[in-house]
């Protein structure tokens, strides 16, 4: 079940600490890639230009961003040129951003991206046009908040910021926005009035806005804190006074969990509004006749009856945490006679959805689905339907919404998927923000995870591709890979695109089409981007994700270290209960000469492939895979994942920038007409090469311990021999 207080949270702490501690060496010494902590500021007004930084680990040369609406633009910030130099400067990472007067009030995507590859997506607010929005003042008590008006700031450590409230004569809503700017705040809001006292409170509970109606002529305070009053930085936040009930940012993709995927295609049918019930209707049983969806304002104590014949199967599915909402639903079905002498009891009970996924990055949900079935040779029979609600705390975030769908409908196959550039460690408790750099012959994992529902269980084929003017195309040349196959019996694998020698910079969106073959139709789906947009932490448990507008990847012609691949393309044959070896061959480059440690991974059901050694600049290995007599037949795609040391060298652009700028003073030099002038250049050159010896040690090759993902196989397990 869900941990249903922060208590539960705070008792990970010790263990999430001695965790972090034992891998400190691995989380400092990781190889660069890109990961965006924080853009600031998280919110700007339509119509309007501000002044956006990124900041972030490895955030070298970051001199682009890329917004999910092509209304907002960003310029990179230019700076004065170096000494005696002509060549314009530019402060890497602070951006011009315009937003369009035409673009709609919302939550935005923004990726940066630089030098060690394109980042995990971060969120930002757009408030109306000539909506007020101002920043919270770091020292001085902030103008009231009227209707209408936003402040967006940081909380910090302990603190409990006081914002001035002056509603008009209509009634208003304080609206506090945090998970839907990706913060790790866990808000507590206290609206007091002029004397202090508490009028009304509210904590943190979904993804979703919080909500406060204020009522018209107020005049007070409301008062922001975070409820674990530890943090270990500033964490952003955006509240205002809404002057209805719905509001700018309510209804933003990006407040979703990955489960969501599961409300994507979902049948139309019949509904039931059962929001405006009070509780003494929702303890009686009401009564239906499935097919039906049913919409509840609140979970606790609903009840629904209907009569089911023989030989019929329902399967009853709620859909609520998947959007958000911090319900956390238990489904009980009790299936008796028509005319029952005694009181049913519960044959069916459903909680938490089973886990699917991993590292970071999963399908996990807490919401239940429960299959109930009339045997053929039974008589018609009274089914009752009972919901409860174990989230004691549960409530309606944001008014307007409703926190549970509930499906009563004959069980359909079907199946969905996500997919996430993969961590760059295989241990999701300190999965870091993921982003992605593919170079020439390198290779980058996307894993996939995908749900089935309705006893679905054939094949899924995953293939990229990208997207050019709003169309589907097929990859560049210089990239490519060998197609994800998930089998029945497996719900996740990785999808590997390899940097060839015809590799060039690139930036580009990928699309990922998962086809499978359910009863005799052919069904292609796209598959849903998602991403981690908060890492494990001690205080805050493990890693959080959502639902992601796309998958962006960045190219560069700069070379990796190793290659590992598969000595031959052609798929290998096994029959089950026989063993194979897999031939591997690796190439190595400058940094890559240390020993390897090759690990299966999505091996067949039922079958083991043990850990094998690639030594140091050895260049071919076979690990044997054994499989078992009731091993599946069918294709799958193993691939393997790489732990050892790169030998790397870090920022060596910021040398070759002083070399130039060096050379160009001695061109400049060269050409002095004056002594003073040729003695300015002196002094500026002789800075320059103490500065280019100090980056020549600063950028000497280091080790990096690395995990990477590599070498996927095709593999094709036979029946057993007779």
């Amino acid at each position: 079940m869900r941990l249903n207080t922060l208590s539960h949270l705070r008792a990970l702490v010790c263990a999430l600490l001695t965790l972090c501690a034992w891998n400190v060496d691995t989380i400092i010494a990781q190889p660069p890639r890109f990961m965006l902590d924080a853009i600031t500021p998280n919110a700007a007004v339509a119509g309007s230009a501000i002044e956006l930084r990124a900041i972030g680990r490895n955030s070298q040369q970051v001199d682009r961003l890329v917004f999910n609406h092509p209304g907002i633009h960003a310029e990179l910030k230019k700076t004065a040129p170096l000494p005696e130099d002509s060549e314009p400067q530019f402060e890497y990472g602070v951006f011009q951003v315009n937003i369009g007067a035409d673009v709609p009030a919302g939550i935005y995507e923004v990726h940066a991206v630089g030098k060690y590859g394109v980042s995990n997506p971060r969120l930002l607010a757009i408030a109306p046009e000539k909506t007020s929005l101002v920043e919270m003042p770091a020292s001085t008590t902030p103008n009231p908040l009227q209707p209408g008006s936003w402040i967006w700031g940081k909380a910090k450590r302990q603190d409990r910021l006081r914002i001035p409230i002056q509603a008009g004569s209509e009634p208003a809503f304080l609206v506090c926005v945090t998970t839907g700017l990706d913060s790790m705040l866990l808000p507590r809001i206290v609206v007091r009035n002029e004397k202090g006292a508490a009028i009304q409170s509210g904590r943190w509970q979904d993804r979703l806005p919080m909500v406060k109606a204020i009522p018209s002529g107020f005049t007070g305070f409301v008062e922001l804190s975070d409820e674990l009053y530890r943090g270990g930085e500033p964490f952003p936040f955006l509240i205002g006074l809404s002057p209805t009930e719905t509001h700018p940012f309510q209804s933003s993709p990006f407040f979703a969990p990955p489960s969501f995927v599961g409300t994507r295609d979902l049948p139309s049918l019949p509904l039931i509004d059962r929001r405006k019930s009070d509780a003494e209707a929702l303890s009686q049983a009401f009564p239906i006749q499935p097919p039906c969806e049913i919409l509840l304002d609140r979970s606790r104590n609903a009840s629904f009856q209907w009569r089911q014949t023989p030989g019929v199967t329902y399967e009853a599915a709620v859909f609520s945490h998947a959007t958000g909402h911090s319900t956390d639903v238990r489904l009980t079905a009790a299936i008796s006679e028509l005319e029952p002498k005694d009181a049913p009891k519960p044959s069916v009970v459903g909680e938490d959805s089973a886990a699917i996924g991993s590292k970071g990055v999963t399908l996990s949900t807490y919401d239940p689905r429960i299959t109930v079935s009339i045997p053929a040779d039974s008589t018609e029979r009274l089914v009752t339907l009972s919901l409860s609600d174990l989230q004691s705390r549960s409530s309606i975030s944001s008014p307007g919404t409703h926190p549970l769908r509930l499906q009563i409908a004959p069980p359909t196959q079907r199946y969905d998927a996500i997919a996430h550039w993969s961590p760059w460690t295989n241990n999701p408790a300190i999965s870091g923000l993921t982003g992605s750099l593919l170079t020439r012959g390198g290779q980058v994992a996307i894993h996939i995870a995908v749900v089935r529902s309705g006893g679905f269980a054939g094949d899924i084929e995953i293939v990229p591709r990208t997207v050019s003017e709003g169309k589907p195309r097929p990859l560049p040349e210089g990239i490519s890979f060998v197609p994800c196959r998930i089998v029945a019996g497996q719900n996740e694998g990785v999808l590997l695109l390899t940097g060839t020698d015809a590799l060039e910079d690139l930036l580009l969106p990928i699309d990922l089409v998962a086809t499978a073959t359910v009863g005799e139709a052919t069904i292609e789906k796209g598959v849903a981007a998602t991403t981690i947009f908060q890492s494990a932490t001690a205080e805050r448990g493990q890693p959080l994700a959502r639902i992601a507008s796309s998958l962006w990847l960045r190219t560069s012609t700069d070379v990796a270290p190793i290659t590992v691949a598969g000595k031959t393309a052609e798929e290998l044959t096994v029959v089950a209960g026989e063993k194979i070896a897999i031939p591997l061959a690796a190439t190595r480059r400058a940094g890559g000469e240390a020993k390897c440690i090759l690990r299966g991974q999505y091996l067949p059901p039922k079958s083991t492939l043990a850990d094998i050694e690639l030594a140091p600049n050895g260049q071919e290995v076979a690990p044997e895979l054994t499989t078992a007599k009731d091993t599946p037949p069918g294709l799958y795609t193993v691939c393997f994942q790489g732990e050892m040391v790169w030998k790397l060298s870090v920022y060596p652009e910021s040398h070759a920038n002083h070399v130039a700028y060096r050379d160009r003073l001695q061109s400049r030099k060269e050409k002095a007409a004056t002594e003073e002038e040729k003695a300015k250049l002196d002094a500026a050159i002789a800075a320059a090469n103490t500065r280019i010896e100090q980056l020549a040690k600063e950028i000497a090759p280091r080790d990096f311990p690395t995990f990477f993902y590599t070498a996927p196989v095709r593999i094709r397990v036979l029946p057993p021999k007779p």
